[in-house]
């Protein structure tokens, strides 16, 4: 195998590939990207006005925001929600800030959250995504405080928080209550087992990493603290021969939250066959393929109680055991039969575990009971408040647009709504049933999928470009957990994890090489790897001796056909996931789901890229490679792009407007690749991006572009205009 990139290589690399692009770019500056205009083609064309190079390209109508400049004191935000049961309690929303506002840098939390008879709380502060320039630091935070009902606030009456701009030094990291700090610090306090056809067990610890490098701190402060571990369950006693264990069983995320003077800790857990084989050195991370397992159990010490957001059908009766309560997240089938895997499936459980007589707060904090939301409006002194709804703070998913008022429509009815579905769906997956549509099938095992089992059915369900915006204008923390659900049963239908060893999704730089005439990047990929191309993750080569032992011993699950039949969301539909968990990224913070957006970035970085498969230059016919050669012998007059680029384009610039500035340098000449084809291959005629042959009529003697797919590519683009390049490189 040739060598991967080192780090000094890739940013010499790097260089090299900016100074090419900027030559070219310096030719087609001027074209631009007119986009969010062009749904319709002009009957004539006009020619295009070549300008300096100096000239700024403006892409769509540009609104200039008024921003706010608060002073100490001031009220910037109102935080809504139904007053919870249990108080006090730790109130969280997610805040759109102007550039500037909060940096992250320092030892200083600017607001403090205030309640109707002026009681103040300090807010912890956690970054959820950025402003394209680093320096204008977070463009939208979430804010953590323990606050209190309001007297003559009773339970589940709609009640506002205020926020006020008072920066105030920090205060000492969170110091979990003794009997949590007890659990926390127990040895092989949260084991995670399970056995295969054989019997032999495998397990992980996933304390493992507490206090390693490979921790991920995601939330810090005095409120609450978050931390994500990556463990893989490996044999207990290793077995060789036909009768022998596996080199592992699934990789695990385990997402740890403590709270302020609470007897509980959430845990939410992501399960996957998704290994990618990154480390040709380490069998821990080889792909397995399909695979098997009896059950799968959680131990935890004895006086804990797990609760799950969701119940169904084989989430089982603990029993005790040495010591340890043993929590059968997923039950054995009764018959005897084994649970099956497809490859790159996952699957997660959102849990929290609490003392004797803490249920009822843990049960609120579970089901988001303290999960508020920014309101449009103004203060006082006539001030426009940070939210979606505010031109100057309106930072809703990568595109940050303002979100619409929608008047005409009762919040209180959205939120009966939301309720209702809620309520359907989740007798729904408890009971294990079918229906109601779309929910097609009754429980699969583990799974419970959602949708038809094509990845690519027709017709605009599921097709938004925005989702949630109705949860925001009605304050819904059911319409909230109903996208939970639905990130949930969506995501047990789609099977594309690949995560490397230490937790993270493989990317496109993990798998590009060094070839004879520049890059290799050596998987063919378009979501799902092609495997019939090229398979350097290692799926062909996956053990098959417990698949036979499965069939000759005659304990396949009667639901694996319908369970395999589940396509993936192909790139055309795409959205149809990414939807979900943008929802709760921009709305809750959503740990699971920023790391869900993060691979499909990089899934979407695989398949649409710059570089060939092979050294004879041979590449993917749909990908970008082909669009690159195509654009150069005819430049300016459309391309074969459609939807399919256009949600991947999202799913990148999604990734890109969560991302760390650390991953971003990695991402960044990924989008100039990106622009350098779109500005060249752009119509000069009719300023359109997308022209495909049409075989279907006109024996394909014109091409042609579809208007959704025109509005697709163009949504995603500006997504990359505003959270890639927006105050960073304006041309």
């Amino acid at each position: 195998m040739e060598p991967h990139f080192a780090p000094a290589e890739r940013s010499v690399r790097v260089v090299a590939e900016r100074a090419r692009r900027d030559r070219r770019r310096a030719t087609f500056v001027a074209r631009g990207l007119r986009v969010l205009a062009l749904c319709t083609v002009a009957a004539a064309c006009t020619p295009i006005q070549e300008t300096s190079e100096d000239a700024t390209t403006v892409i769509g109508p540009v609104i200039t925001p008024e921003y706010t400049d608060y002073e100490a004191g001031a009220e910037v935000a109102r935080l809504e929600l139904a007053a919870p049961a249990a108080s006090p309690f730790v109130l969280r929303a997610t805040l759109p800030l102007q550039p500037g506002q909060y940096t992250g840098a320092g030892l200083t939390s600017p607001f403090v959250v205030v309640d109707s008879i002026g009681r103040q709380a300090p807010a912890q502060v956690e970054v959820v995504g950025r402003y394209a320039n680093d320096a204008d630091g977070a463009d939208v935070v979430e804010l953590l405080a323990r606050v209190e009902r309001p007297p003559g606030v009773s339970a589940g009456q709609r009640v506002q928080y205020s926020v006020q701009y008072a920066p105030h030094p920090t205060g000492p990291d969170l110091i979990p209550l003794p009997v949590v700090a007890g659990l926390m610090s127990t040895p092989n306090a949260f084991r995670i087992r399970t056995r295969d056809v054989f019997g032999h067990r495998y397990s992980a610890n996933l304390a493992n990493d507490f206090g390693t490098p490979r921790e991920r701190v995601l939330r810090d402060g005095e409120v609450a603290r978050q931390v994500r571990t990556y463990e893989t369950m490996v044999p207990n006693s290793p077995v060789g021969g036909n009768g022998g264990t596996l080199p592992h069983m699934m990789g695990v995320h385990a997402y740890f939250t403590t709270w302020k003077d609470e007897q509980f800790i959430s845990l939410d857990l992501r399960v996957n066959n998704g290994a990618s084989g990154q480390d040709a050195a380490d069998d821990r991370d080889d792909p397995l393929g399909d695979v098997y397992f009896e059950s799968l159990e959680l131990a935890l010490p004895q006086g804990w109680t797990l609760l799950t957001s969701f119940d169904n059908p084989y989430f089982g009766e603990p029993y005790d055991e040495d010591g340890f309560t043993i929590w059968p997240i997923v039950a054995p089938i009764a018959n005897g039969d084994m649970h099956y895997m497809p490859a790159q499936a996952q699957f997660h459980r959102r849990m929290v575990l609490c003392r004797p007589g803490a249920e009822s707060a843990a049960r609120q904090c579970l089901e988001e009971r303290n999960l508020a939301f920014c309101r449009p409006g103004e203060n006082a002194s006539g001030e426009p408040y940070l939210s979606w709804w505010n031109p100057a703070s309106a930072r809703y998913f990568a595109q940050n647009t303002p979100l619409p008022h929608l008047t005409l429509l009762d919040p209180e009815d959205l939120r009966d709504s939301h309720l209702g579905t809620l309520n359907t769906e989740v007798a729904s997956l408890r009971d294990g049933a079918a229906g109601p549509y779309p929910i097609e099938f009754p429980t699969l095992g583990w799974a419970h999928p959602r949708g038809s089992q094509y990845g690519g059915v027709h017709g605009g369900q599921g097709i938004h470009l925005y989702e949630g915006v109705r949860i925001a204008w009605a304050a819904s923390a059911d319409g909230y957990r109903r996208n939970q659900l639905w990130h949930r049963t969506t995501g047990d239908r789609h099977p594309t994890a690949l995560w490397n060893k230490d937790g993270e999704p493989t990317s496109a730089e993990d798998w590009t090489v060094a070839g004879p005439n520049g890059p290799v990047l050596q998987a063919w990929m378009w979501i799902r790897p092609m495997l019939g191309e090229a398979d350097p993750f290692g799926f062909g080569s996956s053990p098959e001796f417990q698949r036979q032992a499965v069939a000759a011993q005659g304990r396949t699950p009667s639901y694996k056909e319908a369970l395999e039949d589940f396509d993936f969301m192909d790139s055309e539909h795409l959205v149809r996931y990414t939807r979900i968990p943008k929802t709760l990224a921009w709305l809750g913070n959503d740990a699971i789901a920023k790391d869900d957006l993060a691979l499909q970035g990089e899934l979407s970085r695989m398949s649409y890229h710059p570089y060939p498969q092979d050294n004879a230059g041979n590449a993917v016919l749909t990908g970008m490679r082909n669009d690159i050669k195509f654009v150069d012998e005819y430049p300016g007059q459309g391309f074969r792009v459609n939807r399919s680029e256009g949600w991947m384009i999202d799913a990148v610039v999604t990734q890109y407007a969560l991302a760390t500035p650390d991953k971003r340098a990695d991402m960044r000449p990924w989008f100039l690749d990106l622009l350098d084809v779109f500005e060249r291959g752009q119509s000069d005629c009719m300023g359109i991006l997308g022209a495909q042959p049409n075989w279907v009529n006109y024996n394909g003697q014109y091409r042609t572009r579809q208007s959704i797919s025109e509005s697709i590519i163009e949504h995603a683009l500006w997504g990359v205009r505003s959270s890639v390049f927006d105050g960073v490189d304006p041309n």
